[in-house]
């Protein structure tokens, strides 16, 4: 049997998440589900209305003129690379819904203004700017073969 011993700035995971963010993602979830059993009027209007929203509230991505990234040769294919269209449909965050095609739902999350806050148990504690964050390091394309 292996021993790992826990590094001194480890907790345990039950202490990771305060309960009510956890009881708050499963309300969400469940209006998620309430949403794509609504079909596909009531999915309608709420992409209409999302629309509109992201319109009116998301500031501009700053980042835009790093796109596209430079492609890292070292990671090559040996097979051809997946439509960019066909690709982007597809999504592994079960927050907006219980399955991999609800890339439409998915354009609901608002990542502007985002901030990540390194804080707690860290030597320098620091809030990050996404924008700033991203600028701050190296952009890359890599191509995985899965």
């Amino acid at each position: 049997m292996h021993y790992h011993p826990q590094p001194a700035w480890a907790m345990p995971e039950h202490e990771a998440t305060p309960e009510s963010v956890f009881f708050n993602r499963r309300a969400f979830l469940k209006g998620s589900l309430g949403i794509a059993a609504g079909g596909a009027a009531g999915v309608g209007g709420l992409l209409t209305e999302t629309a509109e929203a992201a319109d009116q509230e998301a500031p501009r991505d700053q980042t835009l003129d790093l796109y596209p990234a430079k492609r890292n040769p070292t990671f090559q294919l040996d097979r051809p690379l997946t439509e960019a269209e066909e690709a982007a449909k597809f999504n592994n965050f079960y927050e907006f819904g219980p399955v991999k095609t609800i890339s439409l739902l998915a354009q609901r999350l608002n990542t502007r203004p985002w901030t990540v806050n390194v804080h707690g148990l860290v030597n320098k504690p620091k809030m990050f700017d996404i924008d700033d964050l991203i600028r701050s390091m190296p952009l890359e394309e890599r191509l995985y073969r899965f």
